[in-house]
């Protein structure tokens, strides 16, 4: 709105039609500001390639450019009406004259927008790129299996719903990596997960792109009242909203408090019946642990709480260096930001059928792997 504006005092023509194209905030989204503007953004970590177009106004001339992409937009627009998208474009209702399309960075898809035209996006070079790639993600140890997925889990939906990511992270995936110990509380920034969990067999790949900001987890706080824990919890909530995700609070806790935003909510969550709110009286006080990155925000807040004579915090609590936390799966390892999906994976989520081949098509190759 505050571009939109400026534009308008810099021109004086409230009637101009605006096409802002965001960036940086890593969504795929797209808004209508009033019936001449929009706003749209394709981002999401290089998982979207977005396309744009506006019309010129009559007569006016086109160079080479402005023809290709005039090609592209009636490639896209026989592809993709709005009233239909295809698989892996979507779009939205816009203002006369504005229209845009996301489309999944694949290859499939980006075939189907060259009209069938495979080839033009095959060529040497591509070819050597991907058996690098390939190479260096074998060599890694990326495409090792780690277990299956019954179901997708997603980024986008709230905490309390039943295929939400961030629900399955704080009730399950957590809990897990700190030994099912109630006493035990963990909390962390909600930019801090990537990307769905996608249905099926799971390898490390997949759980580095869920999480894949390196970091470790460390316990801070050997011992914290229940009532200075969700009073930190608020505190961290209130004064900075997530402003990318508004279906999640700005930190997430583990346990996750059901009646801290739904009063009415049973204590036991649905998901998982071994699970518990920090409502629930199993303790009075717990030890707090935190990813590494988010202990300068999380510290300072504890001190702004020390420093208010209204409540008995106090510094002392504090463990004077944060403590790591290993793996359970490699003792000699520090617990990481994607270790702890692969640790619950490989203990939780088993194959079916334990011999059940992993198949990679690389569009040139088929890989295997039992």
């Amino acid at each position: 709105r505050v571009i939109q504006s400026a534009i308008g005092a810099i021109t004086g023509n409230d009637d101009l039609p605006i096409q802002i194209i965001a960036g940086d905030s890593h969504v795929r989204g797209f808004k209508t500001l009033d019936p001449r503007s929009t706003v749209v953004e394709a981002g999401r970590f290089l998982d979207t390639i977005g396309f744009v177009s506006f019309p010129l106004p009559p007569g006016t001339p086109q160079r080479a450019d402005q023809v290709v992409n005039a090609t592209l937009n009636n490639a896209l627009s026989t592809l993709a009406p709005l009233e239909a998208p295809p698989i892996g474009a979507t779009t939205t209702p816009e203002p006369q004259g504005f229209h845009h399309v996301f489309l999944d960075a694949n290859k499939k898809i980006l075939q189907e927008v060259l009209a069938g035209n495979g080839s033009a996006l095959e060529t040497g070079r591509g070819r050597a790129l991907t058996h690098f790639i390939q190479g260096t993600r074998l060599s890694m140890g990326l495409t090792n299996r780690v277990g299956c997925s019954g179901g997708r889990y997603q980024l986008d939906l709230p905490v309390d719903h039943p295929r939400s990511l961030w629900g399955l992270y704080v009730n399950e995936v957590i809990p897990h990596a700190l030994g099912n110990n109630h006493s035990r509380v963990f909390i962390q920034d909600t930019m801090a997960l990537k990307y769905d969990l996608l249905v099926g067999p799971i390898t490390v790949d997949d759980a580095v792109a869920v999480s894949p900001v390196p970091d470790e987890m460390v316990r801070v706080v050997a011992e914290i009242k229940k009532q200075h824990l969700l009073i930190l919890f608020s505190m961290l909530n209130v004064t900075a909203a997530n402003e990318k995700k508004p279906h999640l609070p700005k930190y997430a806790i583990s346990p996750w408090p059901h009646s801290l935003y739904h009063p009415n909510s049973v204590e036991i969550s649905s998901r998982n019946s071994k699970s518990h709110s920090l409502s629930s009286h199993h303790h009075h006080s717990y030890e707090l642990y935190v990813m590494r990155r988010d202990w300068p925000v999380i510290e300072r807040t504890l001190m702004h709480m020390a420093n208010d004579d209204s409540n008995t915090f106090s510094t002392w609590d504090f463990k004077s260096e944060p403590e790591v936390v290993y793996s359970h799966g490699e003792q000699a390892h520090p617990q990481t930001s994607y270790g702890v999906w692969i640790d619950f994976i490989q203990q939780n989520w088993m194959c079916v059928a334990p011999k059940t081949q992993l198949m990679i098509f690389t569009g040139t190759d088929l890989l295997i792997w039992f």
